[in-house]
């Protein structure tokens, strides 16, 4: 199974959301602002063919707002994904009340998946679901996925 890789502090592969890093997230990156996703990078994964990234809401019952299952550098610019366009897709923050979390995590993988089981702009995603696809290569061996990353930012209705 796939397991944490690196997180904020560690050195050897980090995913950098520059911004978040400023929480709450910026305007900008929201569904009143240009809907656009944030910058992000991190150091090459040894064995890594591509990345994926999603970006999930747990406080608005794991509503997913990002994903992108190819990603064959190690860093987006800002604008990379935006909603409706290309092979990924963006919706920024929109709580309809209050401040809620926003998880940014990042996959490195042997091989680009193509993620059934997720809901885009809804709810209900399972984490371990969305795991379980990324891991589980198109011939069926388990090792798909080396590792991830998660940070965290937060977006505040207003």
């Amino acid at each position: 199974m796939c397991s944490r890789y690196w997180t904020e502090e560690s050195p050897e592969l980090r995913a950098i959301v520059e911004e978040m890093k400023r929480s709450p997230l910026v305007a900008r990156w929201h569904e009143k602002g240009k809907n656009s996703s944030p910058k992000l990078s991190w150091n090459a994964v040894d064995g890594a063919a591509c990345y994926a990234i999603i970006m999930i809401d747990p406080d608005g019952n794991n509503w997913l707002h990002w994903i992108e299952t190819d990603i064959r550098q190690t860093e987006i610019q800002d604008g990379y994904t935006t909603e409706g366009e290309g092979s990924g897709k963006y919706i920024g923050p929109y709580p309809p009340e209050g401040t809620h979390r926003y998880d940014v995590y990042v996959f490195a993988l042997r091989e680009s998946r193509l993620l059934k089981s997720v809901h885009f702009d809804a709810g209900e995603n399972d984490l371990d679901e969305i795991l379980q696809e990324l891991t589980v290569t198109e011939d069926g061996r388990n090792d798909n996925c080396i590792g991830y990353g998660m940070l965290e930012g937060t977006f505040k209705h207003s």
